[in-house]
């Protein structure tokens, strides 16, 4: 992550802005290298502060907040897409439905024919039978 350079620069002003205010100009001068020990409070609780930008940069803040409303969004927009393809999903696997069940009552209408078919050969069999018997009795009677 890249610290961008104005936010280093205000906390370098704001650590200068509390050294001149904890300390007066003479005991500036006059100290020495890890002398001013008491700082060190300071300097840790702004560091500490300055380390996450979003809590001190308003602009950061509105970037970090765009970057998670666009995962956000763009969390959203894949759930659609997905939602999407299963609806079209389904409406393939109705259309193959459709063809089916109109193949199925195809096959239904051929086998209800050949069975009306089948019907009618067994009645005029029957009937035949029938007349065959009645003119075997007819000639028997009538020659007898």
């Amino acid at each position: 992550m890249k610290y961008e350079t104005r936010i280093a620069v205000s906390y370098l002003k704001k650590i200068q802005e509390k050294f001149f205010n904890s300390y007066n100009p003479q005991q500036r001068s006059t100290a020495v290298a890890h002398s001013l020990k008491d700082f060190n409070k300071v300097l840790q609780d702004h560091m500490l502060q300055y380390s996450d930008k979003t809590k001190v940069d308003k602009l950061s803040e509105l970037k970090k907040e765009l970057t998670e409303l666009e995962e956000v969004s763009l969390r959203n927009m894949d759930k659609v897409i997905e939602r999407g393809e299963k609806i079209e999903v389904l409406v393939k696997k109705s259309e193959v439905m459709t063809d089916q069940s109109l193949d199925m009552r195809n096959i239904a209408t051929k086998v209800k024919n050949r069975m009306w078919w089948k019907n009618k050969k067994v009645l005029i069999g029957i009937i035949a039978l029938v007349l065959i018997i009645i003119l075997v009795i007819v000639l028997v009677v009538a020659s007898g």
